[in-house]
């Protein structure tokens, strides 16, 4: 056997992590390895620039993949207009009307003198239970709008749709126009 002057990696690498180390001494080691570690990344092949075609390509396809999941996530829902389902919807609509009305019409001393139509879409689940209420066209007074608001807010939840309905629709969106006359 002859003597090697140089030891072998692997016994440096288990003598290194089998070793207590003296506080500065573990520092050092440490500081040899980031050294070490920082190499070996600059060594490796450099990467490619990427030009702007590219990227506009990847961001396409990036594009096309999202709306790809979302044209699968709205096939999973099924959202109904009120105004393209007449049949099956109307007696829910009207029993909806009436159920807003009369809320509505408790409340109407918060309005003051004070005159306007409110525009709003509301969507409501095949349970009744209210998901959304967003203002179309304001009447130009806040405190009108948010009455309007309020007035379907406190009318939920609603009765749930009936079975045929509900065999065709998850969801349905109802636009409405809230009339204030004092």
């Amino acid at each position: 056997l002859t003597r090697s002057d140089q030891a072998p990696t692997d016994a440096q690498h288990l003598a290194s992590h089998n070793q207590l180390a003296l506080p500065g001494a573990l520092a050092e080691s440490l500081a040899e390895q980031r050294a070490s570690a920082t190499l070996a990344l600059m060594n490796q092949a450099p990467i490619e620039p990427v030009g702007a075609n590219d990227l506009a390509a990847k961001v396409q396809e990036l594009h096309s993949d999202l709306n790809k999941v979302q044209q699968n996530q709205a096939q999973n829902t099924r959202l109904g207009s009120v105004a393209a389902r007449r049949a099956l919807d109307a007696s829910y609509l009207r029993q909806w009307v009436n159920r807003v009305e009369m809320v509505g019409n408790a409340a109407l001393s918060d309005i003051g003198n004070a005159r306007g139509d409110v525009r709003l879409l509301v969507i409501v689940d095949q349970f009744g239970i209210l998901l959304d209420v967003t203002v179309l066209e304001s009447s130009g007074f806040p405190h009108l709008d948010k009455a309007a608001i309020r007035t379907v807010r406190d009318a939920a939840p609603y009765p749930s749709f009936p079975p045929e309905l509900r065999a065709q629709v998850d969801k349905l969106e109802i636009v409405r126009t809230w009339q204030f006359r004092p």
